[in-house]
């Protein structure tokens, strides 16, 4: 077993890791991003169990222990993958809005005083016309929030309530992200799970496995940016490689230029190529 040198960096860092999943129907591995807390957290539970010789019942003569494996992750909610992961959603084809010109919607049985979604975005060129009152004016008779494409009837106007609204409009060529949030709020996928030094490159242990991965906290606001917290659960034994003592890194990054952390080993190492 390698040893810890007192004052070498890696006896003062923290055990951190990184966390690949690939769902079952999915191909290659996604990299949840940043893990700000890392946590193995296997328990084991004292199972006694009954033993039979000859005929005759032995109670709580034999006791095993039970390992119930488990890996806990602090996310950062910022990361571009964490957004799917986050809603445990099904990433649907992305939703697009074709650019156009005088396009054309209509709102029936309005009501006063309440908002009215169009169905497209960042409208231009608006004109609004009603079933009775014919051309409105805006800010007299309807309120438009054309960047997230809404139309409110204003009280006092020239339209009532049960009236139709027409709209033409230009609209812009936009392309949305869609997902089915809540889709699989428990997911079943492979999992690679490494575990580093704080600040080396060479993983100590790298778990494989399949298993459930769940959102267990969903985000807290610290000021900065939000974290959430995810769950690996393994439906099976996992597969751990360890490297081994010839391999570990205590005989690696004495020094900080050692482990490319200075300006000094950076600037030498972008010279010599």
């Amino acid at each position: 077993m390698s040893k810890i040198v007192l004052a070498h960096p890696e006896a003062h860092e923290k055990l951190t890791g990184r966390l690949f999943y690939k769902r079952t129907t999915e191909s290659g591995y996604v990299d949840a991003g940043n893990v700000k807390e890392y946590v193995n957290a296997t328990t084991r539970t004292l199972v006694t169990r009954t033993r039979a010789t000859k005929g005759s019942r032995h109670v709580n003569d034999e006791q095993v222990d039970v390992n119930h494996e488990a890996f806990t992750f602090l996310l950062d909610e910022r990361e571009a993958e964490s957004e799917k992961l986050l809603s445990v959603a099904k990433a649907n084809s992305d939703s697009s809005q074709a650019a156009t010109e005088g396009a054309t919607a209509t709102i029936t049985n309005v009501t006063v005083g309440r908002w009215y979604p169009v169905g497209v975005y960042n409208l231009a060129n608006v004109g609004v016309t009603s079933s009775l009152a014919g051309d409105l004016v805006e800010g007299t008779d309807y309120e438009l929030d054309s960047e997230n494409g809404r139309i409110k009837v204003l009280s006092g106007g020239h339209v009532g309530n049960g009236e139709s609204l027409v709209l033409t409009f230009d609209q812009p060529s936009i392309t949305f992200e869609s997902f089915e949030t809540q889709y699989d709020p428990l997911f079943y996928c492979d999992v690679i799970i490494e575990e580093y030094n704080q600040f080396n490159g060479l993983f100590l242990r790298k778990h494989t496995g399949r298993g459930y991965i769940n959102v267990t906290e969903f985000p807290t606001q610290s000021g900065e940016f939000g974290t959430f917290r995810v769950k690996f659960t393994p439906s099976g034994p996992m597969t751990t490689l360890k490297r081994p003592t010839s391999e570990t890194t205590n005989t690696h990054a004495e020094t900080a230029e050692a482990a490319g952390l200075s300006s000094s080993s950076s600037n030498s190492s972008s010279s010599s190529s």
